[in-house]
């Protein structure tokens, strides 16, 4: 024990300083935000994750800084007829995404940017 040998003033003097660096680490790294209105994902609900994951999403789209593999490219002409065919108001496309036994057309694992933001790549 090394602080056995330090005079009985010293050794409390360590002692403190012990005590006042643990409660300033444990203080820092559990409250104090950069900023007061900062949000911490502690104090978020649990779905929030999804959100955060499409507000980086439009982020990096606007700001431009998604890679240019990750634009898809124009649905063909063809493509676009079925779909103005199929939907012709908005709540017909309203209907169909609320219908719970509606089939999942694309999968959100083949979709390159979602999988990207969901591995960590791209935040």
């Amino acid at each position: 024990m090394a602080n056995c040998s330090l005079p009985s003033s010293s050794r409390e003097k360590a002692l403190e300083q012990t005590r006042r660096t643990q409660t300033f680490t444990q203080h820092h790294t559990q409250s104090v935000k950069p900023n007061p209105i900062q949000m911490l994902m502690r104090d978020a609900p649990p779905d929030f994750k999804y959100t955060k994951e499409a507000l980086f999403v439009h982020i990096n789209l606007l700001w431009g800084m998604l890679t240019p593999e990750a634009i898809p490219l124009a649905p063909e002409k063809q493509l676009l007829k079925e779909l103005y065919q199929k939907f012709s108001s908005v709540e017909e496309v309203q209907s169909v995404a609320q219908n719970s036994q509606g089939v999942q057309l694309i999968n959100e694992s083949q979709v390159q940017t979602l999988r990207n933001a969901h591995s960590g790549k791209e935040k």
